[in-house]
């Protein structure tokens, strides 16, 4: 019997240090929780300063600074306008057939129907598109009939056709000679 007392007392004591375990446990983790939330808002502050730091050194930025880089792109979208307007004249002296100045139903007549037709303000779209290139008219809406005011040769993927070939080519595609 006093065995069994004995027994009965050591699992006792080890349930009560149980007990005492799982409330230290349950302290530590609730002080590593409340560790790591201050750290957590420590670093959301310094974010929000660094943010702040930026935004000042962009907004300081000299009126000098700025006009300069506006200067910058300004000139770079000319040069893209001017080696556009080369190629699309290269483009005119390439194809036999001048499409300015000619009317809805003329290029109906030519061509047929257009892949797309669309109106945007006072112009007027049509593209016709070919397994090689794609061909664009644009005319002036504004007037009674319209009539093809710019017209332009694009590759399947949107850019300017450049090289006399492929000009020729999409040009013999669209069954224009």
């Amino acid at each position: 019997m006093r065995i069994f007392f004995f027994f009965t007392f050591i699992l006792i004591l080890n349930g009560c240090a149980t007990i005492e375990v799982a409330k230290g446990v349950s302290k530590v983790s609730t002080s590593i929780e409340t560790s790591v939330k201050k750290i957590a808002g420590k670093e959301a502050k310094k974010e929000k300063i660094i943010e702040k730091e930026e935004g000042s050194i962009n907004e300081n930025l000299s009126l000098e600074e700025k006009v300069s880089a506006a200067k910058k792109e300004k000139e770079i979208v000319e040069v893209e306008k001017k080696q556009q307007k080369k190629v699309i004249k290269k483009q005119k002296d390439v194809i036999k057939i001048n499409f300015v100045g000619k009317t809805i139903n003329e290029i109906y007549m030519r061509l047929g129907d257009s892949s797309l037709f669309r109106l945007d303000g006072n112009t007027q779209t049509m593209r016709y598109d070919n397994e090689m290139c794609r061909l664009f008219l644009f005319f002036n809406s504004t007037i009674p009939i319209p009539q093809v005011e710019y017209f332009e040769m694009r590759d399947e993927k949107g850019n300017l056709i450049k090289e006399k070939e492929k000009i020729e080519n999409c040009y013999k595609k669209f069954d224009l000679s």
